[in-house]
């Protein structure tokens, strides 16, 4: 049977939790970190369901693993009434015979590796802050980075900063080694969405120029649009979403109108959020205010708060629409693919980009097989 809320709790782990997975990855090897169980539930002394951060049984004992942020109990984030809470809870797992560690992001020893330019850990979260444009009270700087948990309305799935939208008026000049990609997300009920992508990869920036979405359109509707956009802009690719009802219309465009038009790929979408975010904030992606129907959904779509697929979060549909956004998606990705950007390889063993894919591995590998099981295989292989 599985958890109540296990998964959208696992969904919500924080830097200290993803820092404690990379270590034990690193230290017991990637394949045994499996065995370790996000947000088991238990009952505590009085009845109540808690949870256990990362529960481990192995050789007949059961451990449990809590992953504190660095201020979780210091002020001014200290709280008596949790702090006697928490205390409660770890005494009820001890009288049930858990073996209680505690762990902090401080005790990563691998926290600046790869940072020697930092003197401590404070200096580094710092830093973090600073190129996140967030305060010490930042709720996402508080539940990613010091294990406090800080309710906010900040789950939007963009996140735009100032100068990320750029007026018109203001977009950089044309040069000479520019070039333009289409990107189309598909549909005939729902809106089919074109973005137009200008990128140099000599400069390495992108700037979403224009946008447009309309309901019902026909194959030979897309065929017109797309032919507008080649006479406006020397389009490089045009890569479309042929899945579902997009399918039939990428062939009949390639077959019946002569045209060349990419598959987009799909996988790992959440990745490929992240990517374009990190593009966002550093300037390397800019989205013209000339695209209105983009720049509406980067500023409204949010995260699903209550459930996930296939172990990835998923977007909050009823929040906004989607399908602007995800053909800025397709246009960004194959433009980076097509640059030489993008590592379809995955990241060489050791770097921090590995570490970061393998912790994402195993979050997606947990919460498809969390289960709340009564008897657990032995971990054997750990001791």
């Amino acid at each position: 049977m599985t958890a109540p809320d296990t998964f959208e709790r696992a969904a919500r782990a924080s830097q200290p939790e993803d820092d404690f997975v990379a270590l034990f990855a690193q230290v017991f090897g990637f394949e045994k970190t499996q065995l370790l169980a996000p947000e088991y539930p238990v009952a505590d002394i009085y009845g109540t369901t808690r949870y256990i951060d990362f529960a481990l049984k192995a050789a007949g004992r059961m451990i449990a693993f809590e992953v504190d942020g660095p201020t979780h109990y210091a002020p001014p984030d200290f709280d008596l009434g949790k702090f006697e809470d928490d205390l409660l809870r770890q005494n009820s797992l001890i009288h049930l015979g858990w073996q209680v560690f505690r762990w902090t992001l401080r005790d990563n020893p691998y926290l600046l590796a790869g940072n020697a330019q930092f003197s401590d850990a404070d200096e580094l979260l710092a830093d973090i802050r600073r190129a996140k444009g967030w305060t010490d009270k930042a709720p996402t700087y508080l539940r990613e980075y010091t294990g406090v948990w800080a309710a906010s309305n900040d789950i939007g799935v963009y996140e735009l900063k100032p100068g990320s939208v750029c007026p018109v008026e203001d977009l950089p000049p044309v040069e000479a080694d520019d070039q333009w990609g289409l990107g189309i997300d598909l549909g005939y009920q729902s809106d089919s969405a074109f973005v137009v992508l200008r990128f140099n990869r000599r400069l390495g920036s992108m700037l979403a120029v224009d946008s447009y979405s309309q309901g019902k359109m026909l194959v030979g509707d897309v065929a017109r649009k797309i032919k507008d956009y080649e006479a406006h802009y020397d389009l490089s690719f045009v890569v479309a979403d042929a899945g579902g009802y997009g399918q039939s219309i990428v062939q009949a465009l390639r077959l019946d109108y002569g045209m060349h038009v990419h598959t987009a790929v799909k996988d790992d979408k959440a990745g490929t959020i992240r990517r374009l975010n990190d593009a966002l904030a550093t300037h390397r992606l800019r989205i013209s205010d000339a695209c209105h129907d983009l720049v509406g959904q980067m500023s409204k779509l949010q995260w699903s708060r209550s459930h996930l697929q296939g172990g990835k979060r998923v977007e909050n549909k009823k929040s906004s629409p989607n399908h602007a956004t995800d053909a800025l998606l397709y246009a960004f990705r194959h433009a980076q693919v097509s640059a030489g950007e993008w590592d379809t390889q995955g990241p060489e063993a050791g770097t921090p980009s590995y570490v970061d894919q393998q912790i994402e591995d195993y979050w997606e590998e947990r919460e498809r097989q969390m289960t709340v099981q009564d008897d657990w295989d032995g971990f054997e292989g750990l001791y």
